[in-house]
């Protein structure tokens, strides 16, 4: 079965992982992990962290494109910079990072609304554990 083939190895590789992030079991299981506006939906980013992390096997690559607009209760509101700190911390070389500009916006009439973000855009391979890791989970 080709790549995205029905009944193929990616499709149920990626069915395992719908769902919430934060409650993904797995250890190493894929060789990348995109997130699309999608860091800064947690409860606690450290969970989401620890997840992603434990699933991606080293030599991987987590590919991030989002804005960081938390909700109101979130745990940790960490910025981009703390962020890129927590995952150096975890072994991650960043490899690409800009910052993308994105507007959603309709016809003018259609919608009096718009939204705008200057979100992140990174890619990061996992490296081995630097000696005495531990996810510390205050921010840096």
């Amino acid at each position: 079965a080709g790549l995205g083939a029905k009944g193929s190895a990616w499709e149920a590789a990626a069915a395992a992982a719908k769902g919430d992030a934060a409650a993904a079991k797995g250890s190493g299981r894929f060789q990348a992990i995109v997130t699309c506006f999608f860091i800064d939906t947690c409860d606690d980013l450290f969970d989401y962290f620890e997840a992603m992390d434990n699933a991606l096997e080293e030599g991987g690559v987590w590919i991030n494109l989002g804005p960081l607009n938390y909700k109101k209760d979130v745990k940790y509101k960490l910025v981009w910079d703390e962020i890129r700190a927590v995952w150096e911390g975890m072994g991650y070389e960043f490899l690409r990072e800009s910052q993308v500009h994105t507007a959603y916006h309709l016809p003018p009439g259609v919608k009096m609304y718009t939204e705008q973000y200057d979100a992140i855009f990174t890619t990061a391979r996992k490296g081995p554990r630097p000696a005495g890791w531990g996810l510390q989970r205050t921010p840096p």
